[in-house]
Order: C-alpha cells, then sequence, then structure tokens
C-alpha cells in the first residue's frame, strides 16, 4: 500500500501508492488499535510496508537496535537471525526529527508523503544479539 522513494537529497520518501484507497483503509480501522495515535500509528506504518521486507527493506522502532527513542527506522536491506538478532546493511533512513509530532500514518493521508531523513549507512552491524 505504501511506496519507498529515496530522494535526490538522499531522503527517503514513503507514500501511499493509490491515495484514496489508503484514507479508506486507515478510515475502516479507525477504531482498531493499529491506527490510534503513537505508538500504534507506528505499528499500522510497519505492517503497511511489509510488502517491502521481501525485497530486503525493513521497518522497525529504533528502540530495538539498541537507541533511546521508540522513532521508526526504515532500512534498505535488514534481516532478522534466528536468535532475534537484527543485521542491517545498506542505508536506513529515520523520522526522528518529527517523532510523536507528526504521525506518519496522518501526514499520508493529508500531504500525501511523509520524508525520513538519512540515518546513517550500515555494513552488516548487528543488534539487539541475545
Amino acid at each position: 500500500m505504501l511506496d519507498f522513494q529515496i530522494l535526490d537529497n538522499g531522503n527517503l520518501r514513503v507514500s501511499a501508492e493509490d491515495p484514496k484507497e489508503f484514507a479508506e483503509y486507515v478510515n475502516e480501522h479507525a477504531d482498531d488499535m493499529l491506527t490510534s495515535y503513537t505508538p500504534n500509528s507506528d505499528q499500522c506504518f510497519i505492517e503497511n510496508t511489509e510488502s517491502y521486507w521481501a525485497n530486503g527493506w525493513g521497518v522497525c522502532t529504533a528502540d530495538t537496535l539498541g537507541q533511546l527513542s521508540e522513532c521508526l527506522v526504515v532500512a534498505s536491506e535488514m534481516t532478522h537471525e534466528d536468535d532475534g538478532t537484527i543485521v542491517l546493511h545498506g542505508k536506513a533512513w529515520t523520522n526522528i526529527h518529527n517523532y510523536q509530532i507528526v504521525n506518519p500514518i496522518d501526514a499520508i493521508i493529508e500531504d500525501g508523503y511523509i520524508d525520513f531523513l538519512l540515518w546513517a549507512e550500515f555494513d552488516n552491524e548487528k543488534f539487539g544479539e541475545n
């Protein structure tokens, strides 16, 4: 339902493939826990990006990577090991700049997109090892 596009400035734009359909989907699920405000809107965002995971992309919250924030992280190459470890390769983007200020789901509905800022580039870095 959502589309990823890397912009010329290196940031990541996430937009709805079909804005009307996406708005209808969110409206239909307005009473669900998924679409309520933070942190559950993050879960809604994560679930709506699952189609990209087969291509190596991944979405998680920063706290699962050992950060002191629960902001969203979108990674171009993310794998999950059997022991729960998350391994990042390539680039990652975050919404730390407007986390808990701008609901990503509402922004996509109202503005048509939300931009994530380039966070870092990773080379086989492991997070959350047990």
